[in-house]
């Protein structure tokens, strides 16, 4: 299993021999720039077995090899990828929007606190 230990190796940047959480985390970052985008269902791989390019629908489980690629298959790659670049845009602009309104809010209530003991005083 010498593809194993490539792999781990091209993963493992402490050169411990050993993934760890961060490791693992960066090298996923990492793919989404060559495998497909983030939220797609639609992966892009080179099936060890096989050695050719495979497009893997992870949601139908869908698999078009490199050779049995159509126009209207490859549509609905790049519409999906498309789809899910604004679906992952929008959830990071909806969190960002969340984190926002926690420190209002957090703010606001020391505020209130702070005001309330001066009057206290």
């Amino acid at each position: 299993h010498s593809w194993i230990r490539s792999i781990i190796k091209t993963i493992d940047t402490e050169g411990d021999g050993y993934i760890g959480v961060e490791e693992l985390t960066e090298a996923m970052e990492r793919t989404y720039e060559f495998n497909g985008v983030q939220g797609s269902p639609w992966k892009m791989y080179v099936s060890i077995a096989h050695q050719i390019l495979v497009f893997h629908n992870v949601v139908t489980d869908e698999m078009v090899f490199e050779h049995d690629m159509t126009n209207k298959v490859l549509k609905d790659i790049v519409k999906a990828n498309f789809q899910a670049e604004k679906e992952v845009a929008e959830r990071n602009h909806i969190l960002d929007l969340k984190k926002q309104d926690l420190k209002d809010r957090q703010e606001h209530y020391a505020a209130t606190k702070l005001h309330f003991f001066y009057w206290k005083w």
